[in-house]
């Protein structure tokens, strides 16, 4: 069979174009995994911001991971996880991770004003180890939403709307945590 110059061309030309758009494909796909990634981050640091902005509203304090070192001792003037650049730009803890939530009664405190819709947000809270939401206006409702905190060590419902059986609820969610309410204490497992 003879193959014409022009026909060798074509063939080549078709194979190239076949190339460039196979690899603007690929391309293509990793920019769109790469920005729902980077979608994913904002979201989540979104996430966080509002919740740790709903609790100071409430009168409450948030505790970063980057304030205590390893063996659980506090570092005073910590300065926040990241480049400065993006800390402007994303806030301040944008790369830190919330482990330490605490919300009482006390002067220019409103704990009553956090209810069960406030407890949904702290969902986002990963992280969280010790959550005080003493006087609060929580109920067993919004305990469901805090079954998500894995990592969560201590829950303090002092003067709350929590019943017991919600709390042996949250406790077989999490039986690693001890939470103190007004009935008592629950031990983790």
């Amino acid at each position: 069979m003879i193959v014409s110059r022009s026909n060798a061309i074509f063939v080549d030309h078709v194979r190239h174009r076949r190339a460039f758009i196979a690899g603007s494909v690929i391309v293509g796909l990793i920019l769109c995994v790469v920005f729902f990634w980077l979608l994913q981050i904002a979201l989540d640091c979104h996430a966080r911001a509002s919740a740790v902005r709903t609790i100071e509203q409430c009168g409450g304090s948030v505790t970063y991971d980057y304030q205590w070192s390893a063996t659980k001792v506090w570092i005073p003037n910590a300065v926040p996880p990241g480049p400065e650049w993006a800390r402007r730009l994303l806030g301040q803890n944008f790369a830190a991770n919330v482990v330490e939530v605490q919300l009482f009664a006390g002067p220019n405190r409103l704990p009553e004003k956090f209810t069960d819709v406030e407890a949904a947000l702290l969902a986002s809270l990963r992280r969280l180890e010790w959550l005080v939401l003493n006087d609060t206006a929580i109920t067993d409702s919004g305990l469901k939403s805090l079954s998500t905190l894995k990592r969560l060590e201590r829950l303090d419902l002092e003067r709350t709307k929590v019943s017991e059986a919600g709390v042996q609820e949250l406790h077989r969610a999490l039986p690693r945590v001890k939470v103190y309410y007004d009935e008592g204490m629950v031990a983790p497992e």
